[in-house]
C-alpha cells in the first residue's frame, strides 16, 4: 500500500497551534523547538518524507510566530 505523503503547509501549522496552545508555547525560542519537534514526529512515523523539502517548509513554519502570537490571545 503506498501512503498519501501530500504537504499542506496550513495544515501542519494547525497541528503546531494546538500543540503549542495544548502545552504553553509562549517564547519565538520554544516555537521554533516545536516546529522541529512536530515535523521530526511527522517524519519518524511516516506522514512526511525526506523528500519533500522540509528544511523550506520547516523555515516556513517558523516564520509564522507572529501568527501563532496572535492565536494566543
Amino acid at each position: 500500500m503506498t501512503k498519501n505523503l501530500s504537504f499542506s503547509e496550513n495544515e501542519v501549522f494547525e497541528r503546531i497551534v494546538e500543540e503549542g496552545l495544548m502545552h504553553g508555547v509562549h517564547t519565538q525560542e520554544s516555537f521554533h523547538q516545536l516546529v522541529d519537534d512536530v515535523i521530526e514526529d511527522m517524519r519518524r512515523y511516516g506522514e512526511l518524507h525526506d523528500d519533500q523539502n522540509l528544511e523550506g517548509h520547516i523555515d516556513a513554519l517558523k516564520a509564522r510566530f507572529s501568527e501563532y502570537e496572535g492565536r494566543l490571545e
